[in-house]
C-alpha cells in the first residue's frame, strides 16, 4: 500500500474532504470515511519511520489532524490522537519539527480536558507524552493552556473503569517531561502545591507499577 501511493492517496482524501465539509463535520457518511481513513493511516504508520517521515512532510495532513480532533464524534477523535501518537513516536529532528508548527499540542491538550471517554483519552495523553518530550517549546504550550496543570494532576489519581493504569502512566509523563518549564515559573509550581501533586507523587512511589513515575 505504501509503494502504491496509499499514504498520499488517504492524505489527499482526508485534505479535501475537510476543506469540501467541514473540520466539525458530523455528517454519517463523512465521519465513517475520515475515521477509516486515519485507521489505516494508523496501521501504516505503526513502528514505520519511512511512512512516518513522509506524512509529518505533508503539511495539509497535519493541520487536518490537528482540526480532527475537534470533531464531534468520539471514534474520530480517537484515531485521530492515535495517528498523532504514532507519528511523534521517536520522531526525527524533521518530523518533530512539522508537528510542533502545526498546532497539534495545543489541539490534544484541549481536547484532553474535553474528553470523557477513557479510550479516547488514553490515546490523546499518550500522543501528548511524546509531543511533550520533543521541544521546550511544546512544554510551554502545555504548560500555558488555562487548567492545564490541574487537568494532569486529576490525570494521576483517575480511576479506571478497565482497572489499568494507562492514563495515570501517560499523565505522570507529560508532567515528568513538563517539570523542567514548571520549575522555571513560580505560578506553575503554587498550581502544584495546590492540587496536592506532590503527595500524590510521593504515594505514587509505593505503587508496584514503576512505570507510574518512571
Amino acid at each position: 500500500m505504501s509503494h502504491l501511493g496509499a499514504l498520499q492517496g488517504l492524505s489527499e482524501l482526508l485534505h479535501l474532504d475537510q476543506l469540501a465539509h467541514g473540520s466539525l463535520c458530523d455528517d454519517a457518511q463523512c465521519t465513517t470515511l475520515r475515521r477509516y481513513a486515519s485507521m489505516t493511516l494508523t496501521n501504516l504508520t505503526f513502528g514505520h519511520g519511512p511512512n512516518k517521515t513522509l506524512l509529518c512532510s505533508t503539511r495539509p495532513l497535519l493541520a487536518v489532524l490537528s482540526h480532527q480532533l475537534a470533531s464531534p464524534n468520539d471514534d474520530l477523535r480517537q484515531v485521530t490522537a492515535s495517528v498523532l501518537r504514532n507519528l511523534s513516536w521517536r520522531a526525527d529532528s524533521a518530523s518533530k519539527d512539522a508537528l510542533q508548527q502545526t498546532n497539534v499540542v495545543q489541539s490534544l491538550i484541549t481536547m484532553s480536558m474535553e474528553t470523557h471517554r477513557e479510550s479516547t483519552l488514553k490515546s490523546m495523553l499518550s500522543a501528548l507524552w511524546n509531543l511533550s518530550s520533543h521541544s521546550s517549546c511544546n512544554k510551554a504550550t502545555i504548560c500555558a493552556t488555562p487548567g492545564s496543570l490541574e487537568f494532569l494532576v486529576r490525570t494521576l489519581t483517575y480511576k479506571s473503569e478497565s482497572k489499568t493504569l494507562s492514563i495515570v502512566e501517560s499523565g505522570g509523563g507529560i508532567v515528568r517531561n513538563i517539570s523542567s518549564h514548571i520549575a522555571t515559573r513560580d505560578d506553575y509550581r503554587a498550581t502544584l502545591r495546590r492540587h496536592g501533586c506532590f503527595q500524590i507523587l510521593l504515594h505514587h512511589l509505593r505503587s508496584p507499577s514503576l512505570t507510574v513515575v518512571s
